[in-house]
C-alpha cells in the first residue's frame, strides 16, 4: 500500500538572549541568562491558517518574581494570524521563581510539512 501524505505541525520554542532596550516601557533588568519554563502550553495553531506554511511570533515578556509571565506582548510577526496564539500560551508558562524580575524574548515558529502516513 502507498503512503499517504499529511500535514504534521511543528512548534519550536526558541529562547532568545534580550540584547536590546526592552519594548515593554519598563525599567526591569533583563534576564541575563536563557530561561526554561518549568511548565509551558504549546500555541495552538489557528484553524484554517496551514496555508501559511512557517510563520513566527517573537514576544517579549517580563518574568516576575513568582516566575509568571506579565506585560505579554508581540514585538514583530510574519503574520498576525498567529500573535494571539502564542499571547495566549505564554500565559500558561511558569518559570522558577526569581529575585528580583526580568525582562525575557522567545521566538515561536509554526511549521506545517507534509509526513508520510501508512494509515
Amino acid at each position: 500500500m502507498k503512503p499517504r501524505l499529511r500535514q504534521v505541525l511543528i512548534i519550536n520554542t526558541i529562547f532568545l538572549v534580550v540584547l536590546s532596550i526592552s519594548n515593554i516601557g519598563s525599567a526591569e533588568p533583563v534576564c541575563k541568562s536563557e530561561l526554561v519554563p518549568l511548565s509551558s502550553v504549546e500555541p495552538i495553531y489557528p484553524p484554517d491558517s496551514a496555508r501559511h506554511g512557517y510563520s513566527w511570533v517573537v514576544v517579549e515578556f517580563l518574568i516576575d518574581v513568582r516566575g509568571l509571565p506579565q506585560k505579554i506582548k508581540v514585538l514583530k510577526s510574519s503574520t498576525s494570524v498567529f500573535e494571539r496564539s502564542a499571547m495566549t500560551a505564554i500565559q500558561k508558562w511558569r518559570y522558577p521563581p526569581r529575585e528580583t524580575s526580568c525582562i525575557h524574548q522567545v521566538k515561536i515558529e509554526y511549521i506545517f510539512e507534509d509526513a508520510e502516513s501508512s494509515d
